[in-house]
């Protein structure tokens, strides 16, 4: 079975009126909406238990993690957090946060997703989707088991299952 994980750029919208790329697939959706990077890994860690095959999405270093939950500036005004919560978690934002950090952070969540990947032996498409973690390295033997796949929803489904072909081969 296929699995896909990431953030929401594959979880589904039900105000959409645009039947999304994996909902044409017969598969098993982890994603959530606005899922940070050590969320999505924890997807991950679940499809490799299950899955024949994974299609991971990573996203921004700029989200956080509160509970089960996970925000960006932009969103603190529709989630569950209190006004108290939500004024420090942008006072923090202004003051204490370090870009720098949670891109090598960040980065360092990534590299081992993909080696867990490489490890399982579980074939495996992934898209680097942040801009502010274009630098990372990806090494030899990722790029031999994953295939970056940038423009996946650009393509379409007819792509993703002829990546799964060219891979099972």
């Amino acid at each position: 079975m296929i699995y896909v994980c990431g953030d929401s750029f594959a979880a589904s919208d039900k105000q959409s009126t645009i039947t999304p790329w994996h909902e044409q697939l017969e598969c098993v959706n982890l994603s959530q909406v606005c899922a940070t990077n050590l969320q999505i890994s924890q997807q991950v860690d679940h499809a490799i238990e299950h899955a024949s095959f994974i299609i991971v999405l990573f996203t921004t270093c700029v989200r956080f993690e509160f509970g089960d939950d996970s925000y960006t500036l932009h969103n603190l005004t529709t989630s569950n957090l209190s006004k108290v919560q939500q004024h420090l978690v942008t006072e923090h934002a202004k003051n204490f946060f370090d870009l720098d950090l949670e891109i090598y952070r960040n980065k360092c969540i990534i590299e081992s997703v993909l080696q867990r990947l490489v490890d399982s032996d579980i074939p495996f498409l992934f898209d680097q989707v942040d801009l502010n973690t274009q630098s990372l390295a990806q090494p030899k033997s990722i790029l031999k088991h994953g295939i970056s796949i940038v423009a996946n929803i650009i393509y379409g489904i007819m792509e993703i299952a002829n990546c799964i072909d060219l891979i099972s081969i």
